[in-house]
């Protein structure tokens, strides 16, 4: 709502109010603003006076005023002088702390301005009945003349200053003529079928009124010039002629609004006192109040119904009775719904092949192995109905699976999930593989489009540990990007180009998340991590929780999440090298519990398990066998160690003493992530002004509620983890309803990690939490133009080697001469692999220097 001023008798203000506007107005004159105004009334008193311009020149005269004033006070309106009320010479306005008396100068705060006053000396002033008089007569043009007749005594009956066409001198002026606006207001308010001006030539309703451009139009209606009076009635209008909730997902509360345009001084109170009827509701329950405060305000009032999508293809009708207390007034407003199966979105997997996928991380896995570690982890999580297909590249690209529907875990219908979790662990790298992730996002484009038909959104996650060496490049294939991209990007600042990486993901609702050097205590499940995020992020859902810590025999981990009425349903998702050797169960807010067995019988949960990890899917509400629903409030995963697993796994890591080491001393690590299908999201971007070290890198989060800005309390904070491993904790800043933004600098070359986290309250008051990974990157190089095929940096190396292929190709080297040569001791086979050495290792130093560093210890 818009804060505006009510303007109201000068005998209701209270005396700091009165003291707030003298001290304003002698910080005025103070400052040389205040004279102009008596200039202004002598220079145009012609224009002002005798015409029709009478009511709306001095109404923008006086909000001229006014919004000055306020440039020292907001909180300040000017107030009228009632003279048909306040006749006395003694009282106010005319006390000595405030308007002073009669005098020449007057007393009080105004003495040093030299104002002249002889009160009552002569003329009189008006009474009720003479402006009660003027208010019966129409047209404008029958009203404004008599009204500026009767305007005239009270100033002959303050006389001095007040007297002359110079009458602004004296500060009264102002409060007299805000009494005579008022009149106009009055006269508007009684006569609403009537023209609220009438003039014609110079005169006209669109004429300016010098020394202004603004025309009496501008000002007819005071809520333009933000004020109103005290004793004008509220003004309401409904705006909303019915509410219409179409198409709204399964499971999925929604809300709209009937939406009130108000504009008050006075307290007002929307209740509903009907309605809405059967599958509607009421979110933030059923009376809505408007406290101006001190002042007035205008703007829309919203009275708010909810709605729950059923089953695909049901609908709902009803109607809400809205009435305001104040005025009386009442409101119908039908409503209509209709439920739709939830969307269904198809993913391809784009997945990086390239030879460097070989490489060990540090812990004795392969880039490779934590790819498909991950991306199996995916394929076992994404819900049924949605879609996965997979493709892979090197410097080529190839399908690997369309994109088909998931399929419930173990289903025979939809075979999609099996078939991409056996298409994931039989992914090799090439290891003479280079990298073009342009052919990789080209073919991925295939099978989004080729599936675009079967689900209602599509999505791409590409993968990759390295820069682009081979066309196509990203920027080559920039007009394929279309739905949902997102990019993991496995390695350094230096390994990867994130400035092309984001370019795939920029502006389609995707995100692009680096991992930096994976460190094998702190970072083991990073990557599956990232790719959980992404499925949320490809699924609407969001994260309310996700802790890392490790548990030895013996030990109970409670680990506490909330839900709250905004929550649909809930993923609880644990991670651990072997998922048998940690048990999971989960506990209601009411302290009942959900496991494996529970799952197995119940309506809406299932538990699912893999070789590292395992899952619960709950929709909510929860109904035990006693008949109790569980729905909001804290509930509690609850690990414990398995010990005869435990001691199973042990045995196992026979071969990997430094890890048998850490688990024999601390436990099973494990990473517990909750996600909620939600009504109360957290959403977010994070951008940086350029990729070279010094970068400004910015957060932008913002959470909603029922699809609008959350109106409850919220603080956003990120924990940034630098390249040298300090950890720095920003406070986003509230710079709108739901919006949070901060900023850091990126001054040190390598990744940035921010771990953002959201605590606050929904609008009824309930707790929650949200969490989101966002990553960014800066280098040496940086900002240099990522590569496109016509300006590939290798293809004069590409063409150098083509030529040296070429010239010792067979179709130039017969076989005779070859013969010759090695009499010599010449071996042109020897030639041929140095010279293809030389260009591996000038095209992809990375690779070769792999495959360079085994044929040395091969003995090649």
């Amino acid at each position: 709502m818009k804060k505006i001023a009510c303007r109201k008798n000068l005998v209701d203000l209270s005396g700091t109010q009165r003291d707030a506007l003298v001290n304003a107005l002698l910080s005025l004159k103070a400052d040389g603003k205040y004279d102009k105004y008596a200039d202004q009334h002598d220079t145009y008193f012609g224009t002002a006076h005798g015409n029709p311009f009478f009511y709306p020149w001095h109404r923008k005269f006086l909000s001229n005023l006014e919004k000055e004033l306020q440039q020292y006070d907001s909180d300040i309106s000017l107030p009228y002088w009632d003279s048909t009320q306040q006749q006395s010479a003694t009282e106010l306005p005319w006390t000595s702390s405030f308007m002073g008396g009669t005098g020449n100068p007057v007393s009080g705060p105004f003495e040093p301005w030299g104002i002249r006053r002889s009160l009552g000396a002569s003329s009189s002033l008006p009474s009720s009945g003479d402006i009660d008089d003027d208010r019966n007569l129409t047209p404008y043009s029958d009203h404004w003349s008599p009204a500026e007749g009767t305007h005239g005594p009270p100033h002959n009956w303050v006389g001095g200053n007040m007297a002359s066409v110079r009458s602004p001198e004296d500060p009264i002026f102002f409060l007299h003529h805000c009494f005579v606006d008022k009149w106009w207001s009055d006269w508007q308010n009684a006569h609403p079928g009537e023209d609220a001006y009438q003039g014609s030539g110079s005169e006209s309703p669109g004429s300016a009124m010098a020394p202004w451009t603004t025309t009496p139009n501008d000002v007819v209606d005071t809520v333009n010039l933000d004020y109103i009076y005290d004793t004008d009635p509220p003004r309401i209008e409904n705006q909303t002629a019915a509410l219409k909730f179409i198409d709204i997902p399964e499971g999925e509360e929604t809300v709209r609004g009937v939406v009130f345009q108000v504009v008050t001084c006075n307290t007002l109170t929307f209740n509903i006192t009907d309605g809405p009827g059967a599958g509607f509701n009421t979110p933030f329950g059923t009376s809505v109040t408007v406290d101006p405060g001190d002042g007035a305000v205008s703007g829309e009032v919203i009275v708010w119904i909810s709605y729950q999508g059923t089953n695909d293809g049901d609908s709902a009708s009803g109607s809400v009775t809205i009435e305001c207390v104040q005025t009386g007034e009442s409101w119908v407003v039908p409503i209509t719904a209709n439920t739709i199966g939830r969307p269904t979105v198809g993913v391809a997997l784009v997945l990086d092949k390239s030879g460097s996928m070989e490489t060990d991380v540090g812990d004795g896995r392969t880039r490779n192995e934590l790819l498909v570690e991950a991306a199996q982890i995916f394929a076992n999580v994404i819900q049924e109905d949605n879609g996965i297909g997979i493709a892979a590249f090197d410097h080529d690209a190839n399908k690997v699976m369309d994109i088909d529907v998931a399929g419930a875990p173990g289903s025979i219908f939809g075979t999609g999930r099996a078939d991409a979790i056996m298409h994931i662990a039989n992914h090799t790298p090439n290891p003479d593989g280079f990298t073009s992730i342009g052919d990789g996002v080209e073919k991925g484009n295939e099978l989004t489009t080729a599936a675009s038909g079967n689900f209602d959104e599509t999505a791409m996650i590409v993968f990759t540990d390295g820069k682009e060496n081979r066309s196509k490049y990203i920027a080559d294939v920039s007009g394929l990007i279309g739905d949902k991209v997102f990019a993991i990007g496995l390695g350094t600042a230096s390994d990867l180009n994130a400035a092309a990486l984001n370019e795939l993901c920029n502006g389609s609702g995707g995100e692009l998340l680096l991992t930096d050097t994976i460190d094998p205590m702190d970072d083991f499940f990073k990557l599956s991590k990232y790719y959980l995020q992404v499925l949320a992020g490809i699924t609407n859902v969001d994260i309310v929780t996700d802790p890392e810590n490790w548990i030895a025999p013996g030990e109970e981990h409670r680990i506490p999440f909330i839900l709250n009425e905004t929550d649909i349903s809930h993923d609880v998702v644990l991670l651990c090298p072997a998922s048998e050797v940690v048990r999971m169960i989960l506990e209601t807010p009411e302290g009942y519990t959900i496991d494996p067995a529970f799952a197995s019988s119940s309506i809406g949960v299932t538990f699912v398990t893999g070789p590292n990890f395992s899952y619960y899917r709950v929709t909510l509400p929860v109904v035990n066998p006693e008949g109790v629903a569980s729905k909001e409030g804290i509930w509690t995963a609850v690990l414990k160690v398995n010990e005869k697993y435990y001691k199973k796994y042990l045995g196992s890591l026979d071969n990997n003493p430094e890890l048998l080491n850490q688990v024999a001393v601390h436990g099973v690590r494990y990473n517990l992530s909750v996600y909620s299908l939600s009504n109360l999201k957290l959403t977010g971007t994070l951008s940086q002004d350029g990729y070279e070290p010094g970068a400004k890198v910015s957060l932008r989060c913002v959470l909603t509620e029922y699809g609008l800005p959350l109106a409850g309390q919220a603080a956003v904070t990120a924990d940034v983890t630098h390249p040298d491993g300090t950890v720095s904790i920003l406070s986003l800043a509230k710079v709108e309803t739901g919006v949070y933004e901060a900023q850091v600098a990126a001054n040190i070359s390598g990744v940035y990690t921010a771990h953002v986290t959201a605590e606050g309250k929904t609008a009824r008051g309930r707790n929650f939490t949200r969490e989101h990974i966002f990553t960014a990157a800066v280098w040496k190089g940086g900002n240099n133009q990522f590569p496109t095929t016509p300006d590939d940096p290798n293809q004069s190396v590409e063409c150098l080697c083509g030529l040296l292929r070429c010239l010792l190709s067979d179709q130039v080297l017969d076989r005779e001469f070859r013969k010759r040569l090695e009499k010599k001791g010449i071996n042109v086979n020897g030639i041929r692999e140095c010279i293809e050495k030389w260009c591996r290792c000038r095209l992809d130093s990375r690779n070769e220097a792999v495959r360079l560093t085994n044929d040395i210890k091969t003995g090649i």
